[in-house]
């Protein structure tokens, strides 16, 4: 442990030196590569891959990946109504959240009917959400002939997971 804190302060110096005078772009590749493995050796523990993605034009413009997922204008009822509405609903299947507990409601304070009508609230908003996604998974299903139907269900379940886990 040491010897590797000695070497790195060798190099250190050396990059001290070498600053005030001109390298070579060979020299700056060679530079780069022994730096990349000192910051390797500075600690033990793994750096994680990245595995991240670019969509394409057309799916960013599709899902308008280019607005905030944050917007600060929310839509109007009528607009929520009316994309929900373009997709029917799942035969026996309550999107409503469920009532609170009548003994559990005459016991809470001013403050804690108003935190459970947000919370109902919140919930409502998010069941908005599972009409399109039931749809989609019927739409999926039905996609004999593609070999990833099965994946693209199981991605629509983590979907609804989380969701359902907000």
């Amino acid at each position: 442990m040491q010897q590797r804190i000695f070497q790195l302060e060798q190099m250190l110096a050396q990059e001290t030196s070498q600053s005030s005078t001109e390298q070579q772009p060979s020299e700056n590749v060679d530079m780069e590569d022994h730096d990349e493995e000192t910051l390797s050796a500075l600690h033990s523990l793994r750096v994680r891959p990245s595995y991240t993605w670019s969509p394409s034009p057309f799916l960013s413009e599709i899902l308008q990946l280019d607005s905030s997922m944050f917007p600060t204008k929310m839509l109007t009822d009528e607009e929520r109504k009316k994309i929900i509405d373009q997709y029917p609903n799942i035969d026996n299947l309550h999107y409503q959240p469920p009532d609170t507990i009548p003994t559990a409601a005459r016991k809470m304070n001013k403050y804690q009917t108003k935190q459970d009508m947000s919370f109902k609230r919140l919930l409502y908003l998010l069941s908005g959400i599972f009409r399109p996604l039931d749809v989609l998974g019927l739409e999926i299903s039905r996609e004999v002939n593609n070999p990833n139907v099965q994946r693209y269900l199981y991605m629509l379940k983590d979907c609804r997971a989380l969701l359902l886990n907000v």
